[in-house]
């Protein structure tokens, strides 16, 4: 006896307002589900196969799927958004070093050690 996948019976639930993830390959951005028809699931402009939930219409190499939005989902890409706000703060620091006093530099120094080790 075969086991239906949750991954295609969730695609087949999903009506007008669910919640949807769209997964990227390494980002995903989440939003309601605006139609669905027998075969199409449309979330603002693209639109996904009902069947396997990738996006219609892309070329081999990008892959644009429909995801769950999880809780796992949702905590993953908040935390990649932070790290990359951190990181581009960062660049723009070092771009403008020479604005900063060195107490100033030596405090950012500070404060980035502190995370390190409480990272470990």
């Amino acid at each position: 006896m075969n086991t239906p996948n949750p991954y295609y019976a969730w695609l087949e639930s999903l009506k007008v307002g669910d919640e949807v993830a769209i997964s990227f390959r390494s980002t995903c951005d989440f939003d309601k589900v605006d139609r669905v028809t027998n075969t199409q699931i449309v979330v603002g402009h693209r639109k996904f196969r009902k069947k396997n939930g990738y996006q219609i219409g892309l070329d081999a190499w990008t892959i644009i799927k429909l995801e769950q939005p999880t809780e796992e989902l949702k905590t993953r890409e908040r935390v990649r958004v932070t790290r990359q706000k951190a990181l581009s703060q960062f660049i723009d620091l070092s771009r403008m070093a020479n604005t900063y006093t060195t107490d100033q530099l030596l405090a950012c120094i500070t404060v980035m050690e502190r995370g390190k080790v409480a990272k470990e």
